[in-house]
């Protein structure tokens, strides 16, 4: 809306369905919680200031639209309610949504400048995204062991959620001694975001920014190793 107001807004992930962060952030009857990270990187040469959770909306595949609940997830922070990012820097958070149960989201929109700006960036999400929320059918087969670069991911996903023992479970235990000194590891950190850059057999490469609570983001980059569902092995600097 103003000169110099440039930015490059990329959706990060998406937790769909999302748990709440507290015993007061729960959805209502029949409702679920999906939240949507974003990365917010000011990349013109004015300050940008705006209320991030006015700029984004959600769309289902019937073409309801739904806006922000005040609720907060346990994936990560949210944005804070005045977000000001400098020409250079960026911001990293969450907006989080109430939809009812069955409703199979379409589409992410962002619209900057609490949703007046001319501007509208656009994401098309999986049909039934969020068929992972839905009870299980069934079956006497064996359950399918994920694919190597999904045991990464929902690795970190365990971590950023604050279940350290689904990530112990998931690889920790084989790279680290302790399951307290796992734990440990992570207290300064606010919220990983993964990036897989490619998979070679059972090897899965990737980047990771890596917010810190002191507002800092520590980049690493490695690879990891997964047998059988599990991670074995990490090569990561």
């Amino acid at each position: 809306m103003n000169d110099g107001e440039v930015l490059d807004v990329t959706l990060t992930k998406v937790a769909d369905p999302a748990s709440p962060a507290d015993e007061f952030s729960g959805p209502t009857g029949g409702n679920r919680l999906v939240a949507t990270q974003f990365r917010i990187a000011n990349t013109g040469s004015a300050q940008y200031e705006d209320a991030i959770d006015n700029d984004v909306e959600l769309v289902d595949s019937a073409g309801q639209t739904y806006d922000p609940t005040f609720s907060e997830v346990s994936a990560g922070q949210p944005f804070a309610a005045d977000t000001r990012v400098n020409p250079g820097d960026s911001r990293l958070g969450f907006v989080a949504f109430e939809v009812p149960h069955d409703a199979d989201i379409a589409t992410v929109q962002f619209v900057p400048d609490s949703g007046i700006a001319d501007d509208t960036a656009q994401w098309t999400m999986p049909s039934e995204s969020h068929s992972q929320s839905k009870p299980p059918s069934s079956s006497s087969s064996s359950p399918e062991i994920s694919a190597p670069a999904d045991v990464v991911q929902e690795y970190f996903d365990a971590i950023n959620a604050g279940d350290y023992q689904r990530a112990w479970d998931l690889g920790g235990k084989n790279l680290d001694s302790s399951y307290s000194h796992f734990v440990a590891g992570f207290a300064d950190t606010v919220q990983d975001t993964v990036t897989i850059t490619s998979t070679d057999g059972n090897v899965v490469s990737m980047t990771l920014d890596a917010e810190q609570s002191d507002g800092s983001t520590k980049t690493f980059e490695g690879t990891y190793t997964v047998e059988d569902g599990v991670i074995t092995d990490a090569n990561v600097h």
